[in-house]
């Protein structure tokens, strides 16, 4: 069993509206999970780029002063992050500085709304890999549905269509109101040089 929490974690968060962190917390801590399997519904598209400090040709680690940083924002847009103005990213540990998320009820809102936080996303004064990350999701293959990865297979379902795979077969569940505009509406708290959704 892998008990640690996936470095995508923010994707699942997003498409089902739990927060998957507070539940393991939980758990910890000897209590029961706040849901059942049968309450996971699916809902939207959700992509996530990692944003590292390295080259963006050579993939070469970027340690060094952060001079500038702005993260983007917006609906549906989601950044965990530990960096600020000042911070010196060390060259002992794993390049990753940070995570861009974006939620949108289907593939192209998705898509289209990375773009734009891409856009928005300054660090400055080391190398980071936002402009490959620009680069893949420019890509024309990225834009088309993606196969299912298993021969002779329907594609995936829509988002509309999809359901908990724990669900009963054939039993579609009518969507919630949507968390992701409920959480861009919370405001932002700052801790330890990050935002945080309050």
């Amino acid at each position: 069993m892998n008990t640690r929490i996936q470095v995508e974690h923010p994707v699942t968060e997003l498409v089902t509206g739990i927060d998957l962190v507070a539940e393991q917390l939980k758990i910890a801590a000897g209590q029961k999970l706040s849901i059942r399997r049968e309450d996971v519904v699916l809902e939207g598209h959700a992509i996530e780029c990692r944003i590292n400090a390295e080259d963006p040709e050579t993939f070469i680690p970027s340690p060094g002063l952060i001079q500038h940083f702005h993260a983007p924002g917006g609906p549906g847009v989601r950044v965990d992050t530990h960096i600020y103005e000042g911070y010196r990213v060390p060259p002992n540990y794993d390049s990753m500085v940070g995570k861009l998320i974006v939620h949108g009820p289907d593939r192209a809102t998705a898509i289209a709304r990375m773009r734009v936080a891409l856009s928005e996303m300054v660090v400055d004064g080391i190398k980071t890999n936002i402009p490959l990350q620009q680069r893949i999701m420019r890509d024309q293959g990225l834009g088309r549905r993606p196969e299912h990865p298993l021969p002779g297979k329907a594609p995936w379902p829509s988002a509309r269509a999809s359901r908990s795979r724990w669900a009963e077969p054939n039993a579609v569940r009518p969507l919630r109101p949507s968390h992701v505009e409920r959480a861009a509406a919370r405001p932002l708290r700052r801790t330890g040089g990050a935002d945080h959704r309050a």
